[in-house]
């Protein structure tokens, strides 16, 4: 349980639980009470977490962590979602998504708010995803991916840390198609080799049965 000096503390960060609509406003803020998480719909200074949506974002520290609910197919590699993650700690879950999911990203954001955004950007450089060039720069190098092998990358980022599985990859990267054979497993083989230098041999794990799921070593992600 979070205590009151915390909530008001000048060190305090905020998340923002950012939905399309007000639908999902009371079970949100529900959930994460049942949690030990205070949250109110306005006025960060109140609470650990504000519920919003995005025509009524209140005022909030550019640090705060933000969890986006959203339902729009693709939402996370629109220019919006782009600028978001620009200035604050992002964490999206397509609806629907599990409780625990939204407990877990909420708590990741509160916890990595202990370091202020600008010092944590300091620490590391960020890997970027340039959509435009099809490429990955990190450490002063830049890797040229395909349309496929990017498509699949953006899909393995966006669910950072959790496990991606293979229906969800064909949904997103083949459009629904079908796909020959063992198409997924070649190109996260093709992956595994061109991003190496990035996130390390084991920087796209198997999870037998499920899926696959990027380990990005605690590396910031950035998709431009």
């Amino acid at each position: 349980m979070i205590s009151e000096s915390e909530r008001r503390g000048e060190t305090m960060e905020y998340c923002c639980v950012m939905m399309g609509d007000e639908v999902l406003g009371d079970y949100v803020t529900a959930a994460l009470e049942l949690a030990g998480i205070r949250c109110v719909r306005e006025k960060p200074e109140e609470a650990s977490v504000i519920c919003c949506t995005e025509e009524g974002v209140p005022s909030v520290p550019e640090e705060c962590g933000v969890v986006v609910l959203y339902r729009r197919a693709r939402y996370t590699r629109t220019p919006a979602y782009a600028a978001l993650s620009e200035t604050h700690r992002c964490r999206a879950l397509e609806r629907p998504f599990l409780l625990e999911e939204l407990i877990r990203a909420v708590l990741e954001l509160m916890d990595s708010g202990e370091r202020s955004f600008d010092a944590a950007a300091k620490e590391e450089e960020p890997v970027v995803l340039h959509r435009e060039e099809l490429s990955v720069q990190w450490g002063g190098q830049s890797i040229r991916l395909t349309e496929r092998e990017f498509r699949l990358l953006e899909i393995l980022c966006e669910k950072s840390g959790s496990t991606v599985s293979r229906e969800v990859i064909l949904h997103d990267a083949w459009d629904g198609l079908e796909s020959r054979g063992n198409a997924v497993d070649v190109y996260i083989g093709y992956l595994r080799r061109k991003l190496e230098p990035v996130f390390g041999k084991g920087g796209i794990l198997a999870v037998r049965g499920a899926g696959y799921v990027l380990n990005p070593e605690g590396k910031t992600i950035r998709i431009r």
